[in-house]
């Protein structure tokens, strides 16, 4: 069993997670094998971006030494995601003129184009982050994915460009160096896509929904190409400051009552009174009814949120893979039923254990750690190569060899 493992690392609002995947040619199908999995407390994280560098290293580097003392494993390579309400997709144009007399296009021409499209006038504190590549139309008229080869004048390529907030970045690589590790950054979504979605699901049509702690994270598919890409500073934190205020209650107690009792659907039963005792031995009671008052304008906001990027998209009737929500705030009681409604389009939970047969508990909150470590053992990141990630400065992103397939049911 190799004893070097692909790390995925999630530093998140309330909790940084750490997954070790390793390949293990003894192990039927797949060969790949969760052998760790931990998490700590985060701290120095406000909102899903690192403010105080120093202290949430400390976190990170606890659970690396962790890590380090479990069966011998080491980390061969670390995928990190970045988070925050910074990121986004921007839609970018090029045109070239192609350069050889004989008009075949070449490798030089699409990178050309490639280097004009990533050469646009960004907002202050903000970098591009990643390029993936859309299509490339030639004179106007032909669209394909690979144009090398074929003959034209002119070539222009639309690309999508992920951006992120400069001093973000820039204290997140100032925690990963100082572990002196290989590593890539990768936007929270998108890392969370290659956990918890099939081909079949990005080539129909389909947007994955992250729902964190202190944000969300709206990534958009249709067929097969990455077409959106966004992230919201809210979350299911909250939703629990919410219920805090509403019945006023400390945070902790807020937090088991939105996780235990509170639903996103009232019935008959919504003038119940529900009654638990606080550490202290107080008893509190309060009704379903405003309970739910409590959470639905923000569950409102979410779901809203996500049919206006739908809707800027031009899409909803054509995400015939609909919606998948994934991330700890997607386990509230009957979140999925009522986003079903609201929304008006297919939706489910993100099943990690059916989509990839790895045990794993608290599957939900894991989806982005697992997403990660399988972006080092999956030929996507290949097949999608021009989808170019910010590394340490001096490493380059390399082909990912193993494929993604041996996964799916």
């Amino acid at each position: 069993m190799d004893k070097n493992a692909i790390i995925g690392l999630d530093i998140g609002s309330s909790k940084v997670k750490l997954v070790a995947l390793i390949k293990d040619e003894k192990l039927p199908e797949s060969n790949l094998q969760v052998v760790h999995k931990s998490s700590g407390i985060s701290v120095g994280v406000r909102k899903g971006r690192i403010e105080d560098p120093e202290k949430i290293f400390d976190v990170v580097s606890s659970l690396f030494d962790e890590l380090s003392q479990t069966d011998g494993i080491e980390a061969r390579k670390v995928f990190v995601n970045i988070n925050g309400a910074s990121l986004e997709s921007i839609v970018s144009k090029a045109n070239v003129v192609v350069s050889k007399a004989d008009q075949v296009i070449g490798q030089e021409d699409v990178d050309r184009a490639l280097t004009s499209a990533k050469t646009i006038s960004l907002p202050l504190n903000k970098e591009v982050l990643g390029v993936y590549n859309n299509e490339f139309i030639i004179d106007g008229a032909y669209v394909v994915k690979n144009p090398i080869g074929l003959k034209g004048t002119r070539l222009e390529v639309r690309s999508l460009l992920i951006t992120a907030f400069s001093p973000a970045l820039n204290n997140l690589r100032d925690v990963m160096n100082r572990l002196d590790v290989d590593y890539e950054i990768v936007p929270t979504p998108l890392a969370s896509s290659y956990a918890v979605l099939k081909p079949e699901q990005k080539e129909l049509g389909v947007c994955l929904v992250d729902i964190g702690a202190g944000t969300i994270g709206i990534v958009v598919f249709y067929e097969g190409d990455l077409v959106f890409l966004k992230t919201y500073p809210f979350g299911s934190s909250n939703i629990t400051k919410d219920i805090a205020v509403k019945l006023q209650l400390d945070f902790d107690t807020a937090e088991y009552i939105k996780t235990e009792i509170a639903s996103c659907l009232i019935g008959q039963s919504s003038n119940k009174k529900e009654k638990i005792k606080l550490e202290d031995g107080e008893e509190i009671s309060f009704s379903r009814k405003d309970l739910y008052h409590a959470l639905q304008a923000r569950v409102d906001q979410i779901l809203k949120t996500i049919l206006n990027d739908l809707n800027s998209l031009e899409l909803p009737d054509r995400l015939a893979g609909g919606v998948v929500f994934t991330g700890g705030g997607s386990n509230l009681n009957k979140f999925i039923e009522y986003s079903r409604k609201f929304l008006k389009l297919p939706v489910k939970k993100a099943n990690l254990k059916e989509q990839f047969q790895i045990p794993i508990e608290n599957e939900q909150e894991y989806s982005c750690a697992l997403g990660l470590a399988l972006m080092g053992h999956s030929e996507e990141s290949a097949k999608h190569e021009n989808f170019s990630l910010n590394v340490k400065p001096g490493k380059f992103l390399s082909k990912i060899k193993n494929i993604i397939k041996p996964f799916l049911p």
